[in-house]
């Protein structure tokens, strides 16, 4: 796929990346609003990449430099210790927005495929150079960018809190019904 655009002249190109991921583009939230020029400036700077049954496409704590988004396939979204499962993301889903920031960032997430999977990739130095002649709606994908990283943080820290809690309550309830390593164990709690 990325050979076989590679090889198209630079219109053409761009018309069959537009036609590909385009509309998906329009759909993530904080691109809702721009303008369709920039989109396709935007759209212009994916690439496409396959990733396999297995593949770790992100790890936590690493430096975020490329953002994804989903074109086909499902992907698994975990906790850095990978015990808690955040998101099953899917076609139209996208991931790895935080790397557009400004500022450099690490992940705090491990995304794993569930299947094959066909995403495009946006790196962050394409993302910077196709936007430095747009610098209002930069600073408005930005912003929208960060409003979304917040409401991420907030959803996978309730998810953490809640897992926290109910593992504490499992680990109670399994407390009371452990069997006695010995019979005179068992006469003092009767």
């Amino acid at each position: 796929e990325v050979s076989i655009l590679n090889e198209l002249p630079g219109p053409l190109r761009q018309r069959v990346c537009h036609s590909i991921a385009g509309d998906g583009l329009r759909k993530i939230s904080f691109f809702e609003g721009i303008p369709d020029n920039i989109i396709n400036c935007i759209v212009s700077a994916l690439v496409p990449r396959v990733f396999v049954p297995g593949d770790e496409i992100m790890h936590a704590k690493e430096i975020g430099m490329e953002f994804y988004i989903i074109e086909k396939g499902r992907v698994h979204i975990s906790s850095p210790n990978n015990v808690i499962t955040y998101a099953v993301l899917s076609e139209g889903d996208c991931f790895g927005e935080s790397c557009l920031l400004t500022k450099i960032t690490v992940r705090c997430s491990n995304v794993k495929c569930f299947s094959y999977c066909d995403c495009f990739e946006l790196s962050k130095d394409d993302f910077n150079e196709t936007l430095e002649a747009f610098p209002e709606e930069k600073a408005q994908i930005l912003i929208n960018v960060q409003r979304e990283l917040d409401r991420k943080f907030r959803f996978n820290q309730n998810v953490t809190q809640n897992f926290q809690k109910s593992r504490e309550k499992m680990l109670q309830k399994f407390e009371a019904f452990r069997l006695p390593e010995n019979p005179e164990e068992e006469r003092r709690r009767i």
